[in-house]
């Protein structure tokens, strides 16, 4: 993976601009892959105060506090998104993340459909909605959005780390790794986080999941 290569480009931004609410939210994004969670929180709270008037940082910061398995910070980072933008995508998002990992999963649904309604079915809110429905026992449900994921591939580019996110919650493991391994041949940008993503839980313990790891840079 290039992040060496990306942490030099926002610290070459930050140094020109030390004040760039983005560049400090993106180098909290580049810190949290790199497996520096605390360090991350603090760059995205440096970006909120640079910018509190932005539901995207918000959101970001929910995205870190659920790496961090810190889900009630998130759920409140999604709440200060809402106040600025009561149908904002990500916080309904990132709420639906929150309540899965909270195992508030009927909650988690509820976001995951509205996240999705307010996309027009974006294939990443199939995939959540579809790891919902398989966690929750809804497998059949689950299937068909991970058909229709495959279908819509055909048809354009759609990262095979989502498909892989329903099988994983189908706990469909040899599925699970056949998509995964597409996504890092694909150089899919998404993989960089698989150190940090809770939803993936179930894979830790495959020597394949290692291997993965190793393959790409990372370590557990």
């Amino acid at each position: 993976m290039e992040l060496a290569g990306c942490r030099e480009r926002i610290q070459r931004a930050l140094q020109l601009n030390p004040n760039y609410a983005t560049g400090h939210e993106w180098y909290a994004l580049y810190l949290v892959a790199a497996g520096r969670a605390e360090a991350a929180i603090a760059e995205i709270t440096l970006a909120e105060r640079l910018d509190p008037l932005s539901p995207v940082t918000y959101a970001a910061a929910a995205q870190l506090y659920l790496y961090a398995q810190r889900y009630d910070e998130a759920l409140e980072q999604c709440r200060r998104a809402f106040e600025l933008y009561p149908d904002f995508l990500l916080a309904h998002y990132f709420q639906g993340r929150a309540y899965e990992e909270k195992g508030m999963v009927t909650e988690a649904i509820d976001e995951f459909q509205k996240a999705s309604k307010l996309s027009g079915g974006s294939p990443i809110m199939m995939m959540t909605l579809g790891h919902a429905y398989a966690i929750s026992g809804r497998a059949g449900e689950a299937q068909e959005l991970l058909a229709q994921l495959v279908g819509l591939s055909k048809q354009k580019y759609v990262p095979t780390v989502y498909m892989m996110g329903i099988a994983a919650g189908l706990d469909d493991k040899d599925a699970a790794f056949h998509w995964l391994n597409q996504a890092v041949e694909d150089r899919c940008d998404y993989v960089v986080y698989l150190r940090q993503e809770p939803g993936l839980d179930n894979l830790r313990s495959d020597p394949r999941f290692v291997e993965v790891m190793r393959h790409i840079g990372l370590t557990q």
